[in-house]
């Protein structure tokens, strides 16, 4: 049987985890993955990304995705969220930003 506790050398299931860090329109923004808490659901880990701006003078608050990861160990959440190709990642950032053209 497997566990679906996170080794000691991974965060908490309600941590949060770095996944990579993008650049999009000359702004580098840091993806991590986070960790919805559903009682009802313990042997799955539901994951979803979190996009925070790295640039000190953004006014932007973090943005996240609903629940697009669902696996049942952290390792293959993890695993899941580390095999997303630059492109996608910055298709959801697009996704999240709120729209400025007038």
């Amino acid at each position: 049987m497997t566990s679906t506790k996170p080794s000691s050398g991974t965060p908490s299931i309600h941590g949060k985890c770095h996944v990579t860090t993008i650049s999009h329109e000359g702004s580098f923004w840091e993806i991590l993955l986070d960790f919805e808490k559903d009682p009802t659901q313990i042997s799955t880990f539901r994951g979803f990304l979190r996009f925070s701006s790295a640039n000190e003078e953004s006014v932007l608050p973090d943005l996240r995705t609903s629940v697009i990861i669902i696996e049942d160990s952290f390792e293959k959440a993890l695993g899941k969220a580390r095999s997303l190709e630059e492109h996608h990642l910055q298709s959801l950032l697009r996704s999240l930003l709120p729209n400025t053209t007038a």
